[in-house]
């Protein structure tokens, strides 16, 4: 019996550079040089994302911090609308009434004050810090692509729950 040949087209389905493969295998540099695809453009687009992504969170923590201050500010107002409002009703009450009914309206603004405050602390502690994460983040980013030699910058990150031959089976090369 004779074996049937094989279908589908004779020719690789992509060009190959001359010298690419020998024995079916790529060569290590042949392989490094693929992987410097990278630009210098496509690398100074990269830094300059990265760069405006930095700026992006120092302008997002500086209106974290603004709102942080407003606020603030918003219930220091309130603290002293408080103050002023309630030690006049005490005033009025006990100079022209003798009697302690300003300590009903006292009490339940005072609840709402302490609401206020317990909200300003969580928020803005909340909003301030996320704002300073992201900006953390968007340095150590930039730095760590910076710190890379300019190889390992235009080598993609390899995925660290793949082994090396699932690696190479995903990329359609043999290991």
């Amino acid at each position: 019996m004779t074996t049937p040949k094989p279908l589908g087209n004779p020719r690789p389905p992509f060009p190959t550079p001359v010298g690419a493969f020998v024995d079916g295998r790529v060569s290590h540099d042949e392989m490094l040089e693929t992987a410097r695809g990278v630009s210098q453009q496509d690398e100074k687009k990269i830094i300059e994302k990265k760069k405006q992504d930095v700026s992006t969170a120092e302008a997002e923590l500086g209106r974290a911090e603004g709102v942080r201050a407003d606020r603030r500010r918003a219930f220091a107002l309130h603290l002293g609308a408080f103050v002023v409002v309630n030690g006049a009703l005490a005033a009025i009450a006990t100079l022209a009434f003798g009697a302690l009914w300003f300590v009903w309206p006292l009490g339940l603004w005072a609840l709402g004050l302490g609401a206020h405050g317990a909200w300003l602390g969580r928020e803005q502690d909340r909003g301030v810090a996320q704002a300073r994460k992201r900006l953390g983040d968007a340095k150590d980013e930039l730095d760590s692509y910076l710190s890379l030699s300019p190889a390992q910058r235009s080598i993609p990150p390899r995925d660290p729950s793949l082994t090396d031959d699932e690696e190479a089976r995903s990329s359609g090369k043999r290991a």
